[in-house]
C-alpha cells in the first residue's frame, strides 16, 4: 500500500509527516498536505512518489541549512526534553478518559485564541479551528485515518474535533474536576519565560514608540509565532530566525520587507538582552543581502511630470476629490514641492505652526518673513528624530497662491482640518498618500520611482541645481550629515541664509496656473 496518500471528496492527497527536528523549520506543522488534483488512485500514487522523493531531498537540504546557522548539526530535541513546547494532550489519558482530552484541547485551544487575539493573528486562529473541524469531521465520517503511516485512534480525533466546535461557538466547557491539576501544570510550563508578546509590550513601554512602529513589530512578533510555533523569548534560536527569512522570501515578501521583519526581531531580542532575559541575540547578523534591483528608488519629479500634475483638474478645475479631503489635495503636493517636508509632517500641521518671525540680516536691518515649524510639540504631532525639529521659511511662491490666507481661514486648530488619523497606524497621512498614489495613476503619472517622497527628492535635486550649500539643504531638510556640527540646527538655526535659500530655490520651467 502506497504511503502518504489521503482521500477527501473523492480527491487524493499528499501527506507526508515533517521530521521532529525539523519541524521548526517547517513553522512547527507535524505534517505537509496539498491536493493532488486526481481521482485516479494509479496516478495519485505516481505523484505521491514523485513527491516523496522531491521532500526527502527538501528535508535533507533543511537539515543542512539548519545545522549551517548553528554552525553543528541541527540536534533532534527530545521528546521528554525540558526544551519541549509542550507536553502532549494525551499523555497518561486512556479511552475512559475521554472527557479530560477534550478538557485539555478546550483549556490550550482557548489559550492560543488569546495569544492571537494579543499579537494580531487572530484570522490564522479561526482558519485553524475551522480546519481541525472538517478534517477530523471527515475522519469520524470515513472511520479512517487520511494520512497512512500514522496510528492515532479516532477517539482522539473526536475528542479534538468537539474541543474546536466549542471553542468556536464559543460555549461553556466544565472542565473534570480532577483534571484540574493537570491543567494548572500546562500553565505553569508555559509561564517559565518571558513570552514574545510580553517582550513586545515591555518594550513599547519603556522606549514609548509610535502607534505605527508597534504595529509594524507586533507584525514581525505574530509572523515569528505563526512560521516558527515558538512563543517564549528563550525558546528562540538562531535556527528559527533563518527559517523566518527562507519562509517569507519563499512567499514572495520582498528583501527589502523581509530585511525590516528582521531588523525589527534584532531590536526586541537585543532590548531582551539588555534586560537579561536572554544572554545572546538570536536575530543578531542574519539578513538577506539586497541587491541594487530589490531597493525601490525614489525618483524626484521632472518639470515635465510636474507641469502635467499641476495641470490636472485639482489644480485646473477646482476638483476636489473625496479621497483628497478638500484642499490638502491642492495645497499638500505645492508643500511637499517648496518646503521637501514628510508628508506626514505636513499633514500634521497646526496653525499655530504657520507664523511671523524677525530677524537681522548682515547689515543689521530687521526683517519679518513667514515661516512653517516642524515640531511633535502639539497633539497628536510625531517626528522621525530629533533632527527633524526645525523652522522652514515659507517660498515666495506659496505665499503668492494664497497659502496664508487659506491657513487663517481654515477652520478649528490644524492647517488640514479634514484629514484624521488611520485606525491602523495612528497616521494622519496614511489614507492620503494612498488617494495621492491613485491620482498620480489617474493622470497618467504612476510609477514605482514616484510617490509624494519623491517631492522631498526634487526638493534636494534643484536645491543642488540652484547650489545650495549643505548645511542649508540640511536644515531645511532635517538631516544631519554625521557631523557634531549639524546637531546645533533645527529650531534654533539663522532665519537669514534660511530665508535667502528658500529665494534661490527655483525650478526652471515650471507653470502654476492661478488658483481656481
Amino acid at each position: 500500500m502506497t504511503t502518504h496518500l489521503s482521500k477527501r471528496n473523492g480527491v487524493y492527497y499528499f501527506r507526508r509527516k515533517v521530521p521532529l527536528d525539523l519541524q521548526h523549520i517547517y513553522s512547527g506543522k507535524a505534517e505537509i498536505i496539498f491536493s493532488l488534483k486526481t481521482k485516479n488512485r494509479a496516478e495519485a500514487e505516481t505523484l505521491a512518489r514523485k513527491h516523496s522523493v522531491e521532500y526527502d531531498e527538501k528535508f535533507r537540504q533543511a537539515r543542512t541549512i539548519a545545522a549551517q546557522a548553528t554552525n553543528g548539526p541541527a540536534p533532534i530535541p527530545s521528546p521528554t526534553s525540558s526544551s519541549s513546547v509542550r507536553p502532549s494532550v494525551v499523555d497518561g489519558l486512556a479511552i475512559d478518559d475521554f472527557d479530560i482530552l477534550v478538557a485539555r484541547h478546550v483549556r490550550r485551544l482557548r489559550q492560543f485564541r488569546e495569544r492571537s487575539a494579543e499579537n494580531g493573528t487572530y484570522e490564522n486562529f479561526k482558519a485553524r479551528l475551522r480546519s481541525i473541524i472538517n478534517e477530523n469531521k471527515e475522519f469520524i465520517e470515513l472511520g479512517e485515518h487520511p494520512l497512512d503511516d500514522v496510528d492515532r485512534p479516532l477517539w482522539h480525533v473526536e475528542a479534538e474535533l468537539k474541543a474546536a466546535k466549542i471553542v468556536l461557538k464559543g460555549k461553556a466547557f466544565n472542565s473534570p474536576v480532577h483534571e484540574l491539576g493537570s491543567l494548572a501544570s500546562d500553565i505553569t510550563k508555559d509561564t517559565q519565560s518571558l513570552s514574545l508578546t510580553e517582550l513586545l509590550n515591555n518594550w513599547a513601554l519603556e522606549r514609548k514608540p509610535d502607534p505605527r512602529s508597534i504595529t509594524y513589530y507586533g507584525r514581525a512578533v505574530a509572523k515569528l509565532i505563526e512560521y516558527c510555533n515558538v512563543q517564549h523569548v528563550r525558546q528562540v534560536t538562531k535556527s528559527h530566525i533563518v527559517t523566518l527569512k527562507n519562509r517569507l522570501l519563499e512567499e514572495g515578501t520582498t528583501t527589502v520587507t523581509t530585511n525590516n521583519y528582521l531588523t525589527n526581531l534584532t531590536t526586541l531580542f537585543s532590548f531582551a538582552t539588555g534586560n537579561n532575559v536572554i544572554e545572546v541575540n538570536p536575530a543578531k547578523d542574519i539578513r538577506v543581502q539586497v541587491s541594487r534591483d530589490d531597493k525601490k528608488e525614489r525618483l524626484p519629479f521632472t518639470v515635465e511630470q510636474l507641469n502635467q500634475l499641476f495641470s490636472s483638474e485639482v489644480y485646473s478645475k477646482g476638483a476636489r476629490p473625496s479621497g483628497g479631503k478638500g484642499e490638502a489635495a491642492y495645497w499638500l503636493p505645492l508643500l511637499g514641492l517648496f518646503t521637501g517636508a514628510r508628508l506626514n509632517e505636513l499633514c500634521q500641521l497646526l496653525k499655530v505652526d504657520i507664523r511671523q518671525e524677525s530677524y537681522y540680516d548682515q547689515a543689521q536691518q530687521e526683517h519679518v518673513c513667514w515661516v512653517m515649524e516642524i515640531t511633535d510639540a502639539g497633539e497628536g504631532q510625531k517626528l522621525k528624530n530629533s533632527a527633524s525639529w526645525r523652522r522652514i521659511p515659507i517660498h515666495p511662491t506659496l505665499i503668492e497662491m494664497g497659502f496664508i490666507d487659506f491657513v487663517r481661514l481654515s477652520p478649528g486648530p490644524r492647517v488640514f482640518h479634514e484629514l484624521t488619523a488611520s485606525k491602523a497606524y495612528d497616521s494622519i497621512s496614511a489614507s492620503w498618500s494612498k488617494w495621492f498614489s491613485r491620482y498620480l495613476t489617474n493622470i497618467g503619472l504612476k510609477s514605482d520611482a514616484l510617490v509624494f517622497h519623491s517631492f522631498r527628492h526634487t526638493f534636494k535635486y534643484f536645491s543642488r541645481h540652484n547650489s545650495l550649500p549643505d548645511s542649508l539643504q540640511y536644515a531645511i531638510l532635517g538631516h544631519t550629515s554625521g557631523k557634531t556640527g549639524d546637531h546645533y540646527g533645527g529650531p534654533t538655526f539663522p532665519l537669514a541664509p534660511l530665508v535667502q535659500a528658500m529665494n534661490n530655490y527655483i525650478l526652471p520651467r515650471l507653470q502654476l496656473p492661478p488658483r481656481p
